[in-house]
């Protein structure tokens, strides 16, 4: 056994021994790598001294090497008990950074900032029949001259970086082919017809020919998009035909207004066309004020008249029929509710009151063409006997008409009255 456990101790001394031989040849070759590189990274610091006349950032040495080595400005991180550099590059929005705040080139005596522009969306052309190839071309020039300040040889080395799917597949089969054009020239050549498609073309000479000023479209928005189908369809005519397509295409009321010639210059027709828009415009203007004025204003006082004698008259026959049917009257003579079935309970009772009297009067006067004296006093005896009757009856079933109700009812009555009045003076 104790045999045993000493081979198990020599096999383990064996293999810590190896392990740290390794580590120490590991330790070797990192410090003779980190020994290269800060000799390196010192070089470049020295040429950039030369160049800027200062140091961008100070040295300082390492602890565990004693070597110098360039500081960052990430915080040290401890592991395993050990505090050690975690990061001896910086990321790239981090270099970014410090070329824009840090480099500083002098330019006659006065150092300059060199900001590096914002990253913006390159123009992309995919080959589709949907896309214009005359747009892409323009595109792609302008991006090139203001973001990357490229020549006309320089963006056509670059040209593939734009190009995506069957349109980079077209310019890799040129390039296989020995057919790679050498100048920009023959590129746009080349380019406009591979995808200018008859499609295309046909598409455009239709849209061109129905190509008219719409209705609410100013002349400059019409100009930009009858421009953009003219370079398409028309490349090869000038500024003046442009101009006469321009006569042509625009609204009626503009070119009668306008008293320019087809050959007066670009400028002056636009000119002159704002000056009629807006004339137009304020036109248009004041007839839709008329309009909304007219809509809303109140009718002529001949047919307001005719309106409130109508209503009157229909009020009356309202007012009639109810009042013999016992209902309450929605009429405008009468606008309290609590007052209309007051007096259409009044009205009601007055009428039956009538119907009592008249039929006495009948019986008093049938009485005196009787012989009978004596007979005719019984009968008006009964007469006024019934009449007193009537009228506790009355008294008892209708409550008496209150001042405030029956003054409402007279003015009321006196308002109807002066209409009727102010109708006949009118000849209504």
């Amino acid at each position: 056994m104790s045999e045993r456990m000493g081979s198990i101790q020599a096999l383990t001394m064996s293999r810590f021994d190896e392990t740290r031989g390794k580590y120490e040849e590991s330790k070797r070759q990192w410090c003779r790598i980190n020994t290269e590189m800060n000799t390196n990274m010192n070089y470049i610091m020295d040429k950039l001294d030369n160049i800027t006349g200062s140091r961008i950032t100070p040295r300082n040495t390492n602890h565990n090497c004693g070597r110098p080595f360039q500081t960052t400005t990430h915080i040290p991180i401890s592991r395993s008990g050990h505090t050690f550099q975690t990061n001896l590059y910086p990321t790239e929005t981090q270099v970014v950074q410090e070329k824009i705040a840090q480099n500083v080139f002098p330019l006659n005596g006065v150092k300059h900032s060199i900001i590096l522009p914002p990253s913006s969306a390159a123009p992309e052309f995919h080959g589709k029949h949907s896309e214009s190839p005359t747009q892409f071309l323009i595109r792609v020039q302008e991006y090139a001259e203001s973001v990357h300040a490229w020549d006309r040889p320089t963006l056509l080395n670059g040209i593939s970086q734009f190009l995506r799917d069957s349109a980079l597949e077209w310019y890799c089969q040129l390039r296989i082919s020995n057919r790679r054009p050498q100048t920009w020239t023959e590129f746009t050549d080349l380019f406009m017809a591979q995808f200018n498609s008859p499609i295309r073309k046909a598409k455009q000479e239709q849209e061109w020919h129905e190509c008219r000023q719409n209705e609410n479209e100013t002349i400059n928005e019409f100009l930009i998009r009858l421009r953009a189908l003219w370079t398409e369809v028309k490349p090869k005519e000038t500024e003046a035909e442009l101009i006469r397509h321009l006569f042509c295409k625009m609204r009626n009321e503009l070119i009668g207004r306008i008293g320019l010639t087809r050959w007066a210059s670009h400028d002056d027709i636009i000119i002159e066309a704002q000056k009629v828009e807006e004339i137009l415009y304020c036109h248009n203007k004041e007839q839709r004020r008329a309009a909304y004025m007219k809509q809303i204003a109140p009718q002529d006082d001949t047919s307001y008249h005719n309106t409130r004698l109508n209503n009157d008259n229909i009020n009356q026959v309202a007012f009639a029929q109810t009042s013999k049917r016992g209902e309450p009257t929605k009429s405008r003579t009468l606008p309290l509710q609590g007052i209309m079935n007051d007096a259409d309970k009044h009205s009601e009772l007055c009428e039956v009151i009538d119907k009592k009297s008249r039929l006495h009067r009948q019986i008093f006067v049938y009485l005196l063409s009787t012989d009978s004296e004596e007979r005719r006093s019984r009968l008006d005896q009964s007469v006024i006997q019934r009449q007193n009757e009537d009228q506790r009856e009355i008294k008892n079933i209708m409550p008496p008409i209150k001042r405030e109700q029956e003054t409402s009812c007279d003015q009321q009555s006196k308002v109807t009255t002066d209409l009727d009045e102010e109708c006949d003076a009118n000849g209504f």
